[in-house]
């Protein structure tokens, strides 16, 4: 499943708790990028590691940096629709 793997961190074999979403910062479904510069969400990551150590099943999807598109981050951060249930 494509999704899931921009979900880093994520077991796809266990239901999500959470997804830390580096939203684009703007939308890239309408105007693509012309760069590729970045910068790392370090204190999202942090966070997300804190809680995989308290046994939570999250996952971290940097928009930004894979380029996506507002409705494409949407849809790869709920992969089974709001609520997280399939």
């Amino acid at each position: 499943m494509q999704q899931l793997s921009l979900l880093a961190g994520a077991d796809p074999t266990r239901a999500l708790h959470a997804v830390f979403l580096n939203a684009p910062l703007r939308d890239y479904g309408l105007r693509p990028r012309t760069n590729d510069y970045t910068l790392p969400v370090l204190g999202m990551a942090y966070i997300a590691t804190y809680a995989q150590q308290a046994g939570f099943n999250v996952g971290v999807l940097d928009a930004e940096a894979h380029g996506m598109g507002v409705d494409e981050a949407a849809a790869t951060s709920m992969p089974h629709g709001p609520g997280g249930q399939p």
